[in-house]
């Protein structure tokens, strides 16, 4: 089980220049990408995206590898191609009568390398995928570091729900009867009024008491909740695990309309607490 939720912060060098990499990711219904380069590594962009899909299915990814070399520095200026391009470009104006924005040359990589030490693309790229790879799995065992501990917090509402369910299984049978005693008093006072009026009374009552009855109710919450810790317990996914929630709350608001002791009531809110802790938890994983 993996958290959505992780992060990795690493440096390395290539020649004379320091690459910083941030590797991070939120709660996302699907997998989105946010990747900003340098200009040196940017072709890289597929490939770089392709490792990521070998360890993330869901969320949002954000990368981000920057480096010194990209940064305007006034020792890493490389004056003689400025000076070179920008005569040509004045002859340029001069001969077409034109003005020219000249300050996008700022944007060339040749303004700020030498061509010496710009290393060949096979090399930046094998250090690059490298230095990535490892990124990759140091954010990968944060992300299942902080999926442990989702499972463990999940499995904590686990054991209250059940301990809360033999709570409400003890409390049924006296429930029941106290809803057979509240109307007995009601059906003694109809039964002198005759037979039509007592067989009436007595169909109100049966139907009372069959609605109190909430046994199918649980029945159906535990074959749930079993079905939700076999999908935990072979990591099936966050999506399915959240739609067996949904039955299980279902199951859970029904015993609470159909249940009117207020002991059982109470129970029944603490056991949908639970399951919405148990909700929020699954919104971040994988």
């Amino acid at each position: 089980m993996k958290s959505m939720t992780g992060y990795n912060f690493s440096e390395f060098r290539i020649n004379d220049s320091e690459y910083r990499l941030e590797l991070k990711s939120y709660n996302s219904k699907g997998l989105e990408f946010s990747i900003r380069l340098p200009e040196e590594i940017s072709f890289m962009e597929s490939e770089i995206r392709d490792e990521l899909k070998k360890i993330v299915k869901r969320g949002k990814i954000y990368l981000k590898i920057s480096s010194s070399s990209s940064e305007v520095n006034e020792s890493s200026l490389n004056e003689e191609f400025i000076i070179e391009n920008i005569k040509r470009i004045n002859a340029m104006e001069k001969h077409m009568n034109i003005s020219l924005d000249k300050s996008f040359l700022l944007s060339r990589r040749e303004a700020f390398f030498e061509s010496k030490d710009i290393p060949k693309e096979n090399e930046l790229k094998k250090i690059v995928m490298k230095n990535l790879v490892k990124a990759c799995k140091s954010y990968d065992s944060f992300r299942k570091r902080e999926g442990k501990k989702h499972l463990e917090d999940i499995n904590k509402s686990i054991k209250s729900i059940i301990a809360n369910l033999k709570k409400i299984e003890g409390l049924l049978p006296s429930s029941v009867e106290n809803i057979k005693k509240k109307y007995s008093e009601k059906f003694n006072e109809f039964i002198k009024m005759g037979p039509p009026a007592s067989e009436r009374v007595f169909q109100e009552i049966a139907i009372l008491v069959d609605k109190a009855d909430v046994n199918e109710e649980l029945v159906r919450f535990k074959e749930h909740l079993n079905f939700f810790k076999k999908s935990i317990k072979k990591d099936e996914g966050s999506k399915k695990m959240v739609f067996i929630t949904q039955e299980m709350l279902r199951e859970m608001n029904t015993m609470g309309v159909k249940c009117g002791d207020a002991a059982i009531s109470h129970l029944v809110v603490e056991n949908k607490n639970e399951i919405e802790k148990i909700r929020e938890l699954l919104m971040n994983i994988e």
